[in-house]
């Protein structure tokens, strides 16, 4: 639930800020803690309109697809286009349901820069597992990466999925304090972990059997996958 306590003068010229540079009002009130009608309150107070709507026509679609295929990540293409980074990312997620033929619309549009890709996978071969949700005859899967850095957190982000907090833990071994705090990046349906694991799995090492399985089990589902 949000924090109702009073923001200070900086974090109000900072929020201030971030609305008139154009960011959705619902990250700068996940940031603060705060809700979308607070942030809507300091923003009108300093005299700032909310931009209207924008439609994406077809061609604008295009282009964002475009820009997808040739490695931009949803950040890079809403600057570029003058945006939403939200409105991009749910092009993006509702061009991979169509073209999976799936009805169910995925969380995730990972990257398709190789290089972009590499990294994705090295930061999972170290960092994640595949763990299956429930043992019956037909599991269900989840990709989750955890780390302590913002920045890596910040890097994922354009690449959509979930974070989690992870409840602070105390120190072992008799010390004071508690551990860093820590998130987790989870992806749990099907057609998820399938875009997830495509995107990633030519350049897994410590991981890539595992992966391999899983795959092998969606694609033999694929009716299931894209129900």
């Amino acid at each position: 639930m949000p924090n109702s306590y009073k923001l200070s003068r900086a974090q109000v010229d900072e929020i201030v800020r971030r609305g008139e540079a154009g960011e959705s009002y619902g990250s700068i009130a996940t940031d603060f803690d705060v809700t979308t009608g607070c942030i809507s309150y300091h923003l009108r107070r300093h005299g700032h309109i909310r931009r209207p709507v924008f439609r994406v026509d077809s061609r604008m679609r295009a282009e964002i697809l475009r820009r997808w295929q040739s490695g931009a990540n949803a950040t890079e293409i809403a600057e570029a286009l003058g945006l939403g980074a939200t409105t991009v990312a749910w092009h993006l997620r509702d061009a991979l349901r169509k073209s999976l033929r799936s009805k169910r619309t995925p969380s995730v549009y990972p990257p398709k820069d190789p290089v972009l890709s590499s990294y994705l996978a090295a930061i999972f071969d170290a960092e994640g597992c595949i763990s299956a949700i429930n043992t019956s005859t037909n599991p269900h899967w989840q990709i989750t990466i955890t780390n302590s850095s913002p920045e890596l957190r910040k890097w994922i982000e354009p690449f959509g999925g979930h974070f989690y907090d992870v409840p602070l833990q105390k120190r072992s071994g008799g010390r004071r304090g508690y551990r860093k705090r820590v998130w987790a990046w989870k992806v749990s349906s099907d057609i998820d972990v399938l875009l997830f694991l495509e995107a990633v799995i030519p350049y897994l090492v410590i991981k890539r059997a595992r992966a391999r399985e899983v795959l092998k089990i969606l694609h033999a589902r694929r009716g299931s996958v894209a129900a």
